[in-house]
């Protein structure tokens, strides 16, 4: 019987949550805790809510419980991490992004954890981690394209080239790539470069208008 209470608030905490309506859902999922108080999912959903709510401190005390009930869920690492790097502690988020990566191989985990290695300056660490990821998913795009911007961190901009062009190389689509080697060519003066990287971009979609915008200002300078 209280199995099936945990599930009910639970579930109306989750459509709350879907909802957007952040402090229903919180109190729903506390429902739900009081009748299984070890319950890791609601300590981690209860964490949403709260950071959802910008209450860090809070959601960061269930996150560490649910971790200590349970150490084998990716996104709780993941979470922590990203309340320790709203708070500056960069090498407790490298940590636990870490944990999550171990756990599971996602690029939002990768970035994150290179976001928390560039804010400590340890952009060798950044770029090893991305070529680490490339010699078993050597068409990516993605990690090509964090590579790229690592190289940029470090101010390597040659290596940092090479990446951008990579990934255009391998899905000419995601304008982001364009507007990365775009911004380096004009880092270094060359103009006309930039140019045909956003000319590319106007042409594939034509009706954007932050492309012109993009193109515009190049030419203002």
């Amino acid at each position: 019987m209280a199995q099936d209470k945990v599930s009910y608030h639970n579930q109306i905490g989750n459509e709350y949550f879907s909802q957007g309506n952040f402090s229903f859902a919180e109190k729903e999922y506390r429902v739900a805790l009081n009748y299984e108080p070890n319950d890791p999912i609601l300590h981690s959903n209860i964490a949403g809510a709260l950071i959802e709510l910008s209450r860090f401190e809070e959601a960061e005390i269930h996150l560490k419980k649910s971790i200590n009930l349970n150490s084998d869920n990716a996104h709780v690492h993941f979470m922590l991490g990203n309340i320790y790097y709203l708070k500056g502690s960069y090498w407790a988020a490298e940590k636990e992004y870490r944990n999550s990566l171990k756990l599971e191989t996602n690029l939002t985990y990768l970035k994150n954890l290179l976001f928390a290695l560039n804010a400590q300056s340890k952009f060798d660490v950044a770029i090893n981690e991305c070529k680490i990821i490339l010699e078993n998913n050597s068409d990516s795009h993605e990690i090509y394209n964090m590579l790229g911007e690592c190289f940029c961190n470090k101010e390597d901009y040659v290596n940092a080239e090479q990446e951008f062009k990579k990934a255009i190389y391998l899905e000419s689509s995601i304008d982001t790539y364009h507007i990365n080697l775009a911004n380096l060519l004009i880092q270094q003066n060359r103009y006309e470069e930039a140019e045909s990287e956003y000319q590319f971009l106007i042409n594939f979609d034509p009706q954007n208008p932050y492309y012109y915008y993009y193109i515009g200002t190049l030419y203002s300078l």
